[in-house]
Formats: structure tokens, C-alpha cells, sequence
């Protein structure tokens, strides 16, 4: 039987329901117990703190606040130490060089990645960050995966080495490993999914796997800011 006085109400059978008892509940709502479906359920519910504006005077002041909301939602950055560059392995490609080159970006951790350089460039110019997508990591963006297409489809829009056609068009592009991928893959049974395990690994860390990666991409773009010729 239920007591109102602690806050409870009790669920009986329908045999067992007293109509002149006002504590019982019929007609209960529905409970989960599921924590994902409760993210899912708050995320439906979540209404968005400003829309964004139309107005060109309203510009500055919604980006400085979504950029403080942003920052509270990464999180701190990670210490930056020395970049401390090293180059490992240089192959001629044809009409570009590729580098193999590592650099750190905290005290135990460093991102090894591709610097691929047009023979063509004789002084500073213009660079691009190649950024692969999920899958083996910055070889499959060089051509070097040999899994992945390196043509083109029948209608001209399908090319997987997109770093390649970015040197090839002339401009210096660096091309990291990001957390989890390519030589920073760590090792997972096969019925296992690695940013699953990185997130879970991080979190109990009090990390989080986004900022890490966005740190990381910082000190590149540092990096490519030293080189002779990127300017």
C-alpha cells in the first residue's frame, strides 16, 4: 500500500486495486532505465540557447558567446611543450617530396605524419592540414593504402588520396595521424570499437578525446608556421 507522506506511490494488480483508495496509481507513465535512451531523451528535449543571427550587428556578440559555451564544452587544452620536429624518412613522389615527420604536442605524447612538398616551391607559400576521415589514417590520404581508390569514378568525383592532389596543385600539405588512427591506433579485439575504448579511456582520465585531437591540430598549424617554405 502507498504513503503519500514519503513520497511513493505503490503499483497493484488490477485485482488488487482498491477504487476508494486515491494513494494507488492506474495509470502509471512510463520509467527508463536506460542511461544512452536517457542522453537521447534530454537531447530531444534540449532547446538551442540562441538561434543564429541575421543581422550583421549581432554577429560579434552571438559568435563571442558560442565561442565561450564552445570552450566550456572542450574543456581544458592540454600543456603544449617543444615541438621538437624530426624527420624520419624523406621518398621522392614524382613531381612532390613526402617526409615522414614526428612532433610532440604534450609531455607523453607526439603525432606522427606526412609533409609532402611540391619540387616546384622555391620560397614561402601557401599550405593546407589534410585531415583523414575514419579509416587506416594519413596513408590512405597519400596513396598509400592500397585498398582505397586512387582514381577517379565515371563521373570524376571520387578520389581517395586528396592530400596527393593538394601537393600536386602546388601547396604544401601536412598530413597528421589523429588520435586513434594509422601509428596512433592502439590495439583492440576485434568485436571492439577503438574511439569507444579511446572515449571510455579518456573519460575516466578526465579527458576529452575532441580536445585532444583539436590541441593537436593547433600545434600542427605551429609547426607548419616555422617552415622555411610556408608562409
Amino acid at each position: 500500500m502507498a504513503n503519500e507522506d514519503e513520497g511513493f506511490v505503490v503499483a497493484l494488480s488490477a485485482e488488487e486495486l482498491l477504487d476508494d483508495d486515491a494513494s494507488v496509481r492506474r495509470d502509471s507513465p512510463p520509467r527508463n532505465f536506460s542511461p544512452w535512451a536517457q542522453v537521447q531523451l534530454e537531447l530531444d528535449a534540449a532547446q538551442a540557447a540562441e538561434s543564429v543571427p541575421h543581422v550583421a550587428a549581432s554577429v560579434p556578440g552571438w559568435r563571442a558567446r558560442t565561442r565561450g559555451r564552445l570552450t566550456d564544452l572542450l574543456g581544458p587544452f592540454p600543456r603544449s611543450v617543444a615541438l621538437d620536429p624530426e624527420i624520419s624518412d624523406r621518398v621522392e613522389c614524382g613531381s612532390y617530396t613526402r617526409e615522414r615527420i614526428v612532433f610532440d604536442t604534450e609531455a607523453t605524447m607526439s603525432v606522427p605524419a606526412h609533409l609532402l612538398i611540391p619540387h616546384e616551391r622555391r620560397r614561402a607559400g601557401p599550405a593546407v592540414i589534410a585531415i583523414h576521415g575514419h579509416g587506416p589514417g594519413k596513408d590512405q590520404i597519400v596513396g598509400l593504402d592500397a585498398a582505397a581508390p586512387q582514381g577517379t569514378n565515371d563521373a570524376g568525383l571520387h578520389r581517395d588520396d586528396y592530400a596527393t592532389q593538394l601537393v600536386e596543385a602546388g601547396y604544401v600539405v601536412l598530413v597528421p595521424d589523429l588520435r586513434c588512427f594509422g601509428e596512433r591506433a592502439d590495439w583492440t579485439p576485434d568485436d571492439k570499437y577503438l574511439c569507444d575504448a579511446n572515449l571510455v579511456a579518456a573519460a575516466a582520465a578526465g579527458r576529452n578525446p575532441l580536445t585532444g585531437n583539436l590541441h593537436d591540430l593547433v600545434r600542427a598549424l605551429d609547426l607548419m608556421e616555422e617552415h622555411p617554405l610556408i608562409e
